[in-house]
């Protein structure tokens, strides 16, 4: 998956193919407005405030702008590694290469795995192997590796004599029909089963089919094309707040997929993604990211800051604030009828039953007034965690801490894994045109 999409996940070893030169980091950065007309303003963005500003019209200005975009997209590319390297428990395997499959001049190593590669020399890892530079006179070797190959490719001999043989045929009876075929086929002791096809060898009936097979695909691309109905299959990977929206809204969730546009920036779920960085600080818990980068859960509805700390005097008071949590942001990866829904749930707690068995409570921290969240998000988190570790579903129970008032629901009835499959069992949901 993209780095973008691993951002918050976490995994036992993680590859990074391709530290190469001028692929990670690309070296592109964002398209300036000031040289691109499909380019919005950054004035008019609502990221403005994170954004290089041009201080005036003059060539020095625009020289001056022209660096600090250099240098924010480097920032934002150096980003980008940390949470790529970041993601790995416990081995992190990076690669390279001096050649690339269209260029002439070698483009060698990024400085990213430079980076890496004087940590690993110093004792943080191992350099498996390190390929020297070509030479000056070396060309890539991969302009050499050309398959050509004829389209649409001849028949070899056998299959050429054989329709030679078929065309002369057809030339000295022109008049020949498919009763004619299926009457000389039953007269040579064949059966008549009313099949057209009837006198034709094993590879003349393979290509009947195939036709047969183009024309069916080509009449339902037709039939796509005059539909007022659209169906938009689903993606491989869906969030978990992607199964919440598709759930309550499919017409509005099938939309998105077949026009996705932006959200606009919200700040009072900043505030939300702050909130849950506090959560975690409380628990001694220092987080990889920056408040900023942590994904809000849906939460929303923080105005102020005031607000916020009000609901951080409301979390403290709470049967939650004292007790030791077993995982904090704990990330999953949850395969559901073939596809991927990775999240992150706020909190886990465990308990001892009375049989010494141990039980567990995943628990999401709301900061919405109202009390309507959706008891999909954790019947979602619930078999995520379950399977995680390893236990018997009806030992993880689950419930929504809402911090503005401190009231805790556990919803019952929580779907299980079938129930959930059943929401994506047909892989696509259908949307109006």
């Amino acid at each position: 998956m993209t780095v973008h999409r691993s951002k918050g996940l976490e995994w036992p070893v993680v590859v990074l193919p391709s530290l190469t030169a001028k692929v990670f980091p690309s070296g592109r950065g964002i398209a300036r407005w000031t040289s691109s007309a499909a380019a919005v303003p950054y004035p008019l963005r609502g990221d403005a405030d994170s954004l290089p500003v041009l201080g005036g019209v003059s060539a020095q200005d625009d020289k001056a702008f022209v660096a600090e975009c250099r240098e924010h997209d480097g920032r934002e590319e150096l980003r980008l590694v940390y949470v790529a390297v970041t993601r790995a428990e416990r081995l992190v395997v990076a690669s390279s290469s001096w050649w690339g499959p269209s260029q002439l001049r070698p483009r060698g190593p990024s400085a990213y795995l430079e980076v890496l590669r004087e940590q690993c020399v110093a004792g943080a890892g191992q350099v498996d192997h390190w390929a020297p530079a070509p030479g000056d006179d070396e060309q890539n070797p991969v302009l050499d590796l050309v398959d050509e190959a004829e389209f649409p490719p001849r028949p070899d001999d056998e299959v050429r004599a054989r329709r030679l043989v078929a065309a002369s045929a057809v030339r000295e009876h022109p008049g020949l029909t498919v009763e004619d075929l299926r009457a000389e086929h039953v007269a040579l002791g064949g059966g008549d089963d009313g099949s057209p096809l009837l006198g034709l060898g094993a590879d003349d009936l393979e290509l009947v089919r195939a036709w047969d097979d183009d024309i069916a695909l080509l009449l339902e691309e037709r039939r796509a094309e005059r539909s007022d109905t659209r169906v938009v299959p689903l993606p491989s990977s869906l969030s978990a707040s992607d199964l919440l929206r598709l759930a309550a809204d499919p017409e509005s969730f099938t939309r998105r997929l077949a026009r996705p546009v932006p959200s606009a920036p919200a700040p009072a779920a900043r505030r939300g993604t702050r909130f849950h960085a506090w959560v975690e600080a409380h628990y001694g818990v220092a987080p990889l990211l920056e408040p900023d980068d942590l994904p809000g859960a849906a939460d929303s509805g923080i105005d102020t800051d005031d607000a916020l700390a009000a609901m951080q005097a409301t979390f403290l008071s709470s049967p939650y604030a004292e007790r030791s949590p077993v995982g904090v942001e704990v990330p999953f990866a949850l395969v559901l009828a073939g596809r991927v829904v990775p999240g992150r749930i706020d909190a886990v707690f465990a308990s001892i039953d009375g049989d010494g068995s141990t039980r567990y409570e995943v628990v999401d921290w709301k900061t919405t007034a109202s009390h309507d969240s959706d008891p999909l998000q954790l019947a979602i988190y619930r078999v995520a965690y379950a399977e995680l570790v390893g236990v018997p579903i009806d030992h993880v129970d689950a419930a929504f801490l809402y911090v503005r008032d401190g009231a805790v629901a556990r919803p019952d009835g929580l779907l299980d894994r079938a129930a959930l499959e059943a929401l994506l069992e047909e892989g696509s949901v259908p949307g109006a045109g």
